[in-house]
């Protein structure tokens, strides 16, 4: 389906069809930008908006189209998108977009990165990633630095002008031999405004490759023949107004066949995760409480009513933390629409 303003060929669908959003973001969000400050309406329904929400329509939009690039290269639909055909001639300049989970893009110019190890240094000049902690994927496939010792050309997995690359960024790496015997998540919360006690809550999904194998919430604390997982259920602070969860792993301890654990923040009542007090969340090892393993803001999500906050991976002996931050809809009276969306990821980790 093609833009009905500039035949750009991919349109985001994330937004409902009609004679404006038949249009591509690009076009959206100049048609935002030539509206007067006070005089904003929606694309969708031409309602009147306020300056706040038409910025956070801009940034939904400006996201939008990768989000769903990101959701198509965890299941190698992209390659029907952005195939490569045998005699088809790589594209030598333009730019290529890395995409973080988050749907967040970085603009490298190709001519620029001809190897993985230059994209390597590209982004972390861009963005601040150490080398190190970047795992990239395209079509599926995890890109390497080195082939025999000779560098891997971009141009040797299909990659050219306008491709989406898949970034995960590894924020800590969990070997045996270090042996963190309690992984936390903590989270903690205010309630919001209004005066109303409302729970935002923790939530710990565990997967055995890409089928969903155990969920602990407030209601599912623990599972009494396998005690290596813990939930801390509501502790609430009625005098301070402030509400506490704490899920408890043993990492070494869970079955073989678990290989992922997804952290998800939602809220109950209120309509998103902004309407909190001052929320907290870290990852931690329970012997060393000093070391933070995992570091989000949660004011980048603050209009969502959930959001995958990070994924802990298993890598034969080793485990990995990915930071997530992928907002979705669903919270813990319907968690369908967090599962859709974990299912989006399938093979990235």
């Amino acid at each position: 389906m093609k833009c009905s303003q500039c035949q750009v060929d991919k349109l985001s669908n994330e937004f409902p069809s009609s004679p404006v959003t038949e249009r591509c973001t690009h076009c959206l969000v100049q048609l935002l930008d030539n509206q007067n400050e006070n005089e904003y309406q929606c694309p969708q329904c031409s309602a009147a908006l306020n300056n706040e929400e038409a910025v956070r329509w801009k940034q939904r939009l400006d996201k939008a189209p990768f989000k769903l690039n990101v959701d198509k290269l965890g299941r190698r639909h992209l390659a029907n998108i952005e195939n490569v055909g045998n005699n088809e001639e790589i594209v030598p300049s333009g730019n290529i977009y890395v995409v973080l989970l988050n749907g967040e893009k970085i603009v490298i110019n190709y001519e620029e990165v001809t190897t993985v190890v230059k994209l390597r240094q590209a982004i972390r000049d861009k963005k601040k990633i150490e080398i190190t902690k970047q795992k990239l994927v395209y079509n599926g496939e995890e890109l390497k630095d080195n082939t025999d010792n000779e560098p891997k050309r971009l141009a040797e997995y299909g990659i050219r002008a306008n491709s989406h690359i898949q970034l995960m960024v590894i924020l800590y790496e969990i070997s045996e031999k270090e042996t963190i015997k309690d992984l936390i998540f903590d989270l903690d919360w205010g309630f919001p405004d209004d005066h109303t006690v409302d729970y935002l809550d923790g939530t710990c999904f565990l997967y055995t490759g890409n089928k969903f194998w155990r969920q602990y919430d407030y209601r599912s604390t623990y599972y009494p023949t396998l005690a290596n997982t813990r939930h801390s259920g509501d502790v609430l602070d009625r005098t301070n107004r402030r509400g506490h969860h704490q899920i408890t792993s043993k990492l070494y301890e869970l079955p073989e066949n678990v290989t992922h654990l997804y952290f998800i923040l939602s809220a109950w009542n209120s309509p998103s995760i902004g309407c909190y007090k001052t929320p907290r969340f870290s990852l931690i090892d329970k012997e060393h409480p000093d070391k933070n393993l995992c570091r989000y803001e949660l004011n980048n999500v603050k209009h969502s009513k959930a959001v995958i906050m990070c994924s802990v991976a298993r890598t034969g002996n080793t485990w990995r933390v990915y930071i997530v931050g992928t907002e979705s809809a669903g919270n813990a009276k319907d968690y369908r629409p967090i599962e859709q969306k974990i299912q989006t990821m399938e093979g990235l980790f």
